[in-house]
């Protein structure tokens, strides 16, 4: 369906389910690939998991630190955060660099 209606530069498929990512990462090595994770508090094991670098790293944003964050970019991979809903977390996030923001609120996002 992608094939027949989009160009896959506009598609990123996002899975807390590493067994998808692996597929797509396998079958469509081209294709974005955002890693969602319920914590930041073990990235490196994440990855070790996943067993290898997706794009893009989606922890759920409270265990989340700036030395995680700067870690992935060293590894070239884009950290974007679920689900942030005040304007206080966002600019938290911010100011630690992350890439982008999953929220449910964009009218809250700061001025920047």
């Amino acid at each position: 369906m992608i094939n027949e209606k989009l160009d896959w530069s506009r598609v990123n498929i996002q899975s807390f389910d590493f067994r998808v990512l692996q597929y797509m990462h396998q079958a469509y090595p081209k294709v974005t690939l955002a890693m969602l994770v319920e914590t930041a508090a073990k990235p490196e094991e994440q990855l070790a998991e996943l067993g290898f670098d997706p794009q893009i790293y989606s922890p759920f944003f409270p265990a989340l630190m700036k030395e995680t964050v700067d870690n992935f970019h060293q590894k070239g991979i884009k950290v974007i955060p679920w689900t942030v809903n005040t304007t206080e977390q966002m600019v938290k996030l911010l100011d630690m660099g992350v890439d982008g923001i999953i929220t449910d609120y964009p009218n809250l996002a700061p001025k920047r």
